[in-house]
């Protein structure tokens, strides 16, 4: 009880310094109102509650609405169920909502019952009219401006008139872009140089070849260097066999006596096949 007074008295806190904004706390009474008058415990009041909370108004007063409304709503219930039997008791609306009762999620709202669907339907009608009517007393009960608001404000107004008449271009549009400039003096050189050269004569020089000697001493010369380099060629080749022959000699000294007991055990092979067979 002692913390939920104390949150009563923050929530009055709040919504008191909320009387800058008078129509906040219009609308925060229109809400708190129709979330009060709604019965609880049902789908509907707590889709309600998200719309008032994301809507931007004075929640706490929009809290001490819903809260003061909540007590009175119990002798409100029977006028409430008049209006909710003769909405159902309507052809019309019956057969739309036969068809909405159908749908999921919708038997959670509770909108078969007289109570829920009058009260429902007395909180939107009345969302307007209590608007209309606390907007006024709010806005005479909302703090005069400071002295320093105002002077703001007075300095606003004299630097906008001071201004408003002076204009300002941003943007001039797409204009045609200038000639690019180029020096004359480079100009004038280049021109002058085109104009001697296209002026002056061309010449044109027949080549002729030039006469060479015959190159028979050449070729004789070449050929004598070939036949030096044939006969060292042959001696090298003769003198690297040679030394191969002499290499193969002296490593095998023992060759001779090889191949002499290859051929008698030849022949001992073929004298036990024959004694075999």
């Amino acid at each position: 009880m002692i913390l939920w007074t104390v949150k009563l008295i923050g929530m009055i806190r709040r919504a008191i310094a909320g009387r800058k904004y008078p129509y906040q706390l219009a609308w925060a009474v229109a809400f708190g109102l129709l979330l009060g008058i709604v019965p609880h415990g049902n789908l509907l009041a707590i889709c309600l509650l998200v719309v008032v909370l994301s809507l931007r108004l004075n929640h706490a007063m929009a809290a001490l609405t819903a809260i003061g409304a909540s007590f009175l709503a119990t002798k409100l219930d029977p006028v409430s169920h008049t209006v909710g039997e003769y909405l159902l008791t309507q052809p019309k609306f019956a057969s739309v909502a036969e068809t909405a009762w159908s749908l999921p999620m919708m038997p959670w709202t509770d909108l078969n019952n007289t109570v829920v669907l009058g009260s429902l339907t007395i909180g939107l009608v009345a969302l307007l009219p209590v608007f209309l009517v606390t907007y006024p007393v709010f806005r005479f009960l909302a703090p005069a401006k400071a002295a320093d608001d105002q002077v703001q404000e007075s300095e606003y107004e004299t630097h906008r008139s001071s201004t408003s008449s002076k204009t300002m271009i941003v943007d001039r549009g797409n204009q045609r872009v200038p000639p690019p400039k180029r020096d004359a003096s480079r100009e004038e050189s280049t021109s002058q140089v085109s104009t001697s050269q296209a002026s002056e004569p061309i010449q044109f020089v027949e080549v002729q070849p030039a006469h060479t000697a015959p190159p028979q001493n050449h070729a004789a010369v070449e050929t004598r260097i070939d036949v030096i380099r044939i006969k060292e060629q042959a001696s090298t080749q003769t003198a690297a066999t040679e030394s191969d022959v002499n290499e193969a000699d002296q490593s095998n000294p023992n060759q001779p006596m090889d191949e002499a007991l290859n051929y008698l055990l030849r022949q001992l092979r073929d004298s036990q096949s024959r004694n075999a067979a």
